[in-house]
This record gives C-alpha cells, structure tokens and sequence, in this order.
C-alpha cells in the first residue's frame, strides 16, 4: 500500500507540474502530497520494525495507539476529501479539530506505553524493540495533524 501511495504522490507531482491552473495553490498541493505520504511511510515504519523484530502479538499499548491511528486517518480522509466543497467548510474544520484532539491522545498513549516500557527491567532488548514501534505510531499520528494544519491553512486563505 505504501508503494501505491508513492505511485499517486509521484502522479500528482507530475500533474501538478504540467497543470496551469490548480484548484489550491500549488505550494499548498505539494506540501499535502508531501504530508500525506510521510502519514503511510511512518505506519510502513511501524510495519516493517514489528516484522523485523519478529513481534509475535502486540502489546495492549500498541493497539491503543492503532486504534488512535485509524481514528486520525479516519478524520484526515474526511478532512481532505472535504476540501473538494470549500463552499462547506465546517465539516472540513470539524476534522481537523478531531485530528488535532487524536494527536493530543496519542501523545499521552505514547507517553504511558514509554513509561510501562521503563517498568520492564527483566526484558530489555523487548523495550527498546517496542518504543521504535511505539515512537514510529505516534509520528504517524503527528503527521495526520500535519495534515490538518495544512488543511486549516487552506481553508484560511479561501474564506
């Protein structure tokens, strides 16, 4: 999924290159290609390091920060696809709103899983594989609300 990812950011790079005119501004394109890219590069990430580290199930605190994950993507696809109707904005704000509460969350789900982690003395090789998975998650989430910035951005210059 990621690669597919790489193919439409490369895609929309192309157009925007050969595209006069634009719906948004072109900066305001890239930069939200750009962020929405980084969103599927961090879950490759996290992805890939539980693989590697040959995780057999995750931890509680890993599910809690997918869950927060999903929910933040959730809101972004809302976020961007509302940006087709600029006329309609509030949903669009109401998203970004939610994203930016959802990184809030992940932030402190984040800080209580570190915190367990440094609980766990018998085992440390297992804590510093899970704070990678961990921080790789939470900067997933970060760059949703990178998203909604950039959002909120657009949506100040079109009022």
């Amino acid at each position: 999924m990621e690669h597919d990812a790489d193919e439409v950011a490369h895609g929309i790079m192309n157009k925007l290159n050969m595209t006069f005119v634009t719906p948004l501004d072109r900066e305001d394109i890239h930069a939200l290609t750009c962020a929405l890219d980084d969103i599927m590069d961090f879950i490759e990430a996290a992805v890939d390091r539980m693989a590697l580290y040959e995780v057999a199930k995750p931890t509680e605190e890993a599910i809690k920060l997918c869950n927060i994950l999903v929910q933040a993507t959730e809101q972004t696809v809302k976020a961007v696809y509302g940006l087709r109707d600029l006329k309609k904005p509030e949903p669009v704000r109401e998203a970004c709103v939610a994203i930016n509460r959802l990184e809030n969350e992940g932030d402190q789900a984040n800080r209580m899983a570190l915190s367990k982690l440094f609980q766990m003395h018998d085992e440390p090789i297992e804590a510093l594989k899970w704070r990678e998975i961990y921080d790789q998650i939470e900067t997933a989430i970060d760059e949703c609300e990178d998203v909604a910035d950039i959002i909120e951005s657009v949506l100040l210059k079109s009022a």
